[in-house]
């Protein structure tokens, strides 16, 4: 509860500090980023205009670490297929990501704690998601795109949302090595243990529970019509 607050109380500080008016920065590949410096203290990017077709948000800009990604800051991106964000970033805004039609891959932040489907609203051609590394809870949010092919699992991550691969189209599930909460066969997610099937993730046909469980978690197959 304590680290809830704390994590609370930073995305507060992170989203509504005090602001110096917008400042660019032209990066080594030709991105034209907008930002504002916050309470002299770290950079909050707002706004980028791309030239490639990947972009990797930087991790400082005006001499400072960049903390957080404002509202809409990489939205609306016709050409852009793949958004990296740095390991400095702790806090992203609401719709950061949506409506990039060609958008396929997207890695979040390790330091973030949360998921919006709002990031990537409307990004309609995302196959690959790499979840936030302090997530620990996972929903059913996730899939609201309904095309996602390869989900990579962070190291918090600890519990699953009975139903959360309802609309799951998933053909690869990446585990992070070091969660120690999870076990994963790269079909379904188990407890660490192996003793509760919590959800088959990916649809199957056929699908042979691990040895060694021994209950099998609410809605662990829900909605998974393709299983005989």
């Amino acid at each position: 509860l304590a680290r809830k607050r704390e994590m609370l109380r930073r995305k507060r500080e992170l989203e509504w500090g005090n602001a110096s008016a917008s400042q660019r920065h032209v990066d080594e590949q030709g991105n034209n980023w907008t930002y504002v410096i916050v309470d002299d203290h770290f950079a909050r990017v707002t706004g980028c205009i791309p030239a490639t077709d990947t972009l990797e948000i930087p991790a400082e800009l005006g001499g400072l670490p960049v903390l957080a990604i404002g509202p809409d800051a990489c939205a609306r991106l016709d050409d852009i297929t793949l958004i990296v964000c740095p390991d400095t970033v702790e806090a992203v805004g609401s719709c950061a990501f949506r409506e990039c039609p060609n958008l396929r891959s997207v890695i979040l932040p390790p330091k973030v704690a949360e998921f919006s489907a709002s990031w990537l609203s409307h990004c309609h051609a995302l196959e690959e998601l790499v979840l936030p590394g302090m997530l620990e809870t996972l929903e059913s949010a996730v899939f609201d795109n309904g095309c996602l092919k390869r989900l990579h699992i962070g190291p918090w991550v600890r519990t699953v949302v009975p139903g959360a691969f309802e609309k799951t189209q998933i053909r690869e599930l990446v585990l992070d090595e070091v969660n120690s909460h999870l076990k994963s066969d790269g079909t379904a997610l188990y407890s660490a243990d192996g003793s509760v099937l919590i959800a088959l993730c990916r649809p199957v046909r056929h699908y042979d529970i691990l040895n060694g469980c021994q209950k099998v978690a609410k809605k662990a197959f829900c909605n998974m019509a393709a299983l005989e």
